[in-house]
Order: structure tokens, then sequence, then C-alpha cells
């Protein structure tokens, strides 16, 4: 299905932070459009909003034995929001495996107005399953014209919406 390739130095884990804004107080939902081109990971517990894609709040990578083939092997794609604090997984496909999936979903967190929001990329070994299958998104330059090797997530947001006053 699919081979490995290094990481680029220092790219074994990556994140991007970002501040909602709205008022302290409130709590928004924030729907996001999430694409992504990426290996399968292993979350366990948490809850799956719709079982069709991979998205679970809450839960942890799965625990392993210290084999190459624990979840913590293999990328996970997550949101951690600092209040209410939770984790949202992007990637859970509930194995591991030199796969590569495409997906389009939406998702929705919840986030109190101010709160810091971590968008996080890790992996815990230097390698990463390539995009073998060659996937990528018409819309998503520079990759729309040609697949990169590597993964990708993409982040959009659709909607916020006030929850609580």
């Amino acid at each position: 299905m699919g081979a490995t390739c290094n990481h680029s130095p220092n790219t074994q884990r990556i994140e991007k932070m970002v501040k909602l804004g709205g008022e302290a107080g409130k709590s928004y939902k924030v729907t996001l459009r999430v694409r992504g081109i990426w290996e399968p990971t292993q979350v366990t517990g948490g809850m799956h909003p719709d079982e069709d894609v991979p998205f679970t709040i809450g839960g942890q990578v799965a625990a392993g034995a210290g084999s190459s083939s624990d979840a913590i092997n293999y990328q996970q794609y997550f949101i951690e929001v600092a209040e209410p604090k939770q984790t949202y997984w992007l990637n859970d496909h509930q194995y591991v495996a030199h796969d590569i999936h495409k997906e389009d979903y939406e998702a929705t967190l919840t986030v109190a107005g101010g709160a810091q929001i971590k968008v996080v990329m890790n992996d815990g070994n230097e390698r990463e399953i390539a995009n073998f299958p060659k996937e990528m998104f018409a819309d998503i330059p520079p990759y729309d014209k040609t697949p990169s090797l590597g993964q990708l997530l993409r982040l959009d947001v659709v909607s916020v919406e006030v929850v609580s006053p």
C-alpha cells in the first residue's frame, strides 16, 4: 500500500497556535472543514460523533508495548483547546498501518472566547508513511497540480456560533 520516507529536519512535531476571538465568558461552537492526506492512528477512549469520519473528542494515543507498530509511531493530527480543555483527534482511524487516507469532513469544537487553540502534527519516530497513492486536493495549492509525497492537513473555519452568553 505505502512506503515510508524520512521527515525533513525538525518536523516530527509541528505546533501552530491561534487565539479565538470573541468575548471572555462566552462559549462558541467552531465548525471546521478538515481536509487531510495522512496515515492512520489509533486513539483509545474518547467519543466518536460520526463513525464514518476519523474524528474523536477526548481519549489518548493507544498504549503500546514498545514496538515499531505502536500507535505513537504513526502520525497524529490533533487540536488542543485550552478552555474548555479538550483534545480533538483528526485522523483516528482506529488502526495503524502503512496506509494513506484522504479525508474531507466537518468537525465542531467547543471553545471559550479568547481561548488558545493549538494545532499539532506529532510523530513518535523519524519516518512518515509516504503519499504513495499520490492523493491530492484540486483546490489546495501548490498540491492541486502535483501531489506531494508527504502528508498534509488543511483547516478552514466554516462557522462560529455563540453557545452560551
